[in-house]
């Protein structure tokens, strides 16, 4: 469905493009919702990263012990520099700031769309941002046995993605005769940020032998990228079981329309990020760790295009002549402006929901409230596991 304009909902906006004169009444049918929770699988998967934790943790700590009855304690930090591999998996709190805000506002929605007995099926599938995998790279200069600096570079990428629609039906009677309108529409949402962070940090060491415990602290200038695609899908059929007419009587208008939309947002952002970590030495220049950490970064400032491909294909069904007509029309339409975060009026509920788009103007209006710019975090707490190579002076 195309993007709904200043003053419309995406409910709204499908009565503007398919430009039918008919009045709507509702009618009513069964109604069957259907929203996935998942909560069953995310409790394996919490057991199962506990378990592999506990797992790793148990096998360092047996090398450490052969180790040190192996051989004579030894400094694991020396004066030098090491390089150090990092890869992990960090676990969002709170789900990504107005992302979360979004989901949550499309589930609410449908929910109670769910209520009405003209929407005969609702549904939206879209589950929280919980998960960002990280990549990093990290000169450390050691300055002393127990302190240290590093300088590095890394790389995370997150994804949320979700879909939702319903189908609506409705009969009704117009100067021409009884008619029944379906709509049948889908909605696809993919929101992909990519950051690559420039980072500083100060690392405190506690050697015990081959064993090396260590905290660290630091700042990292994020260069972030959104790219969010959007798809619908929304067919509107429209059948007349009796007319005046009697060259139309029963007749078939059915018009299928489908709109993507691609929004890249760039964005930089100074973040902190902090950590624990233990090293075990399996050789005089190299050491395999385990890692605790966590981050924090706000961007709050998106600014990006708005690209729309609109296709829409309309055709018409006549009891005495079959398929008529067939055409098919496309339009494109692009925007450029900040990312916006806003409350979108239904008229459909009364009530206002959650919306998120780029817009060159702030959208705020009759049918628009409570508008800012869209903020987005990558606040995570993760686990990593680490390869450090040392370079002695």
């Amino acid at each position: 469905m195309r993007r709904p304009l200043k003053g419309e909902t995406e409910l709204e906006s499908r009565l503007r493009f398919l430009a039918f004169s008919e009045s709507l009444w509702y009618g009513f049918e069964s109604v069957s919702v259907s929203f996935e929770e998942d909560v069953e699988m995310k409790q394996r998967k919490s057991r199962k990263i506990i378990i592999a934790g506990f797992c790793v943790i148990s096998f360092f700590g047996l090398l450490a012990v052969r180790s040190e009855c192996a051989q004579p304690q030894t400094q694991a930090s020396q004066k030098g520099f090491s390089l150090k591999l990092s890869g992990g998996m960090g676990f969002f709190l709170g789900g990504g700031g107005d992302l979360e805000n979004l989901r949550q506002a499309k589930i609410s929605l449908y929910k109670e769309l769910a209520n009405d007995p003209a929407y005969t099926k609702t549904w939206a599938n879209w589950k929280k941002l919980s998960q960002a995998p990280n990549f990093d790279a990290e000169l450390i200069f050691h300055l002393s046995e127990s302190f240290g600096i590093g300088i590095g570079a890394g790389y995370l990428t997150v994804s949320s993605k979700g879909d939702y629609g319903h189908n609506y039906q409705t009969e009704g009677s117009a100067w021409f005769g009884t008619f029944t309108m379906e709509d049948d529409i889908t909605y696809q949402r993919d929101y992909k940020i990519t950051a690559t962070p420039v980072k500083l940090n100060f690392y405190f060491y506690f050697p015990v032998g081959t064993l090396n415990i260590y905290a660290y602290a630091g700042a990292s200038y994020y260069f972030a990228k959104l790219t969010h695609t959007f798809v619908s899908d929304a067919t509107n059929t429209v059948s007349t079981y009796s007319s005046i007419f009697e060259n139309t009587k029963d007749e078939i208008t059915e018009s299928d329309v489908v709109t993507e939309n691609a929004k890249p947002s760039k964005n930089k952002a100074l973040g902190y990020q902090g950590g624990l970590g233990l090293d075990i030495k399996l050789m005089s220049h190299a050491a395999l760790g385990l890692e605790f950490y966590g981050r924090v970064v706000n961007f709050g400032d998106w600014s990006g295009d708005f690209k729309e491909t609109f296709t829409q294909r309309r055709r018409e069904w006549y009891e005495s002549e079959g398929w008529v007509s067939d055409v098919t029309t496309q339009d494109n339409f692009s925007e450029s402006g900040p990312l916006w975060y806003y409350e979108s009026f239904s008229s459909d509920l009364g009530k206002y929901f959650g919306q998120m788009f780029v817009w060159q103007d702030k959208p705020e209006d009759l049918y628009n409230q409570n508008a800012r710019k869209a903020k987005i975090n990558l606040n995570t707490v993760g686990v990593a596991l680490t390869l450090r190579i040392f370079f002695n002076f």
